[in-house]
């Protein structure tokens, strides 16, 4: 049991569990030793679902393209609000990620933008992008003075099977372009084989992109 000052000045009780009076004893006077240097963070009942409203308005729109934003929100829509959205950020600890991880492994993947999940269950990869996208927020949380460590840092994540990516030889590309009826399809193909442009960049390509002169 220890006192402390809140947010407003006033003096509040805090209780917190341990399995021995030596973890306690420590807990305590890590407290005491933040109070007195001034790195005590006061306890506050901030849930993570709405915390990630704020990183998001506060972070994601200014860091974030279009493309990562529609992913990052739709990873927090999907699978961390889900678990995690009614937990206080304050509560949430190294047991709670690994819990967190754990309950991910079992979660059904969800269809995403039109497109159907690949597998029954959340991947590793995906799982490696929400705990890519929580240590970030955690950073956030650290520099708006609501936490003192970042939980998800050193998180353990599921092993992730290395499959070599199948890439299209030049004979192949020479038979797509044979196939292909449509100019602009034609044009697109030409363009992310040549350049190694992905679906975004060629769609988001514009006139003043491009060099058609002599000189070029």
């Amino acid at each position: 049991v220890f006192r402390y000052d809140d947010a407003n000045g006033n003096s509040q009780q805090k209780w917190e569990s341990f399995k021995t009076k030596k973890e306690a004893q420590k807990r305590k006077s890590e407290v005491e030793h933040e109070i007195d240097t001034g790195t005590f963070i006061p306890p506050a009942s901030v849930k993570i679902k709405d915390f990630l409203i704020d990183f998001v308005d506060m972070y994601g729109k200014r860091k974030w393209g279009l493309s990562m934003y529609t992913s990052n929100t739709g990873l927090i829509r999907n699978y961390i609000n889900p678990v995690l959205g009614e937990v206080n950020v304050q509560d949430v600890d190294a047991r709670v990620v690994d819990k967190f991880i754990a309950t991910l492994q079992k979660t059904k993947a969800v269809d995403c933008n039109g497109r159907r999940a690949k597998t029954e269950f959340v991947t590793p990869c995906t799982i490696e992008k929400i705990c890519k996208l929580m240590r970030c927020a955690f950073g956030q949380a650290i520099r708006w003075g609501m936490v003192g460590r970042n939980p998800f840092i050193g998180a353990t994540l599921p092993k992730r099977e290395q499959k070599k990516r199948a890439i299209w030889d030049a004979e192949t590309i020479r038979r797509a372009l044979d196939a292909c009826e449509d100019d602009r399809l034609y044009l697109a193909i030409h363009l992310a084989f040549a350049c190694s442009l992905r679906f975004g960049e060629i769609c988001g390509l514009t006139w003043d992109c491009l060099d058609i002169s002599d000189a070029a």
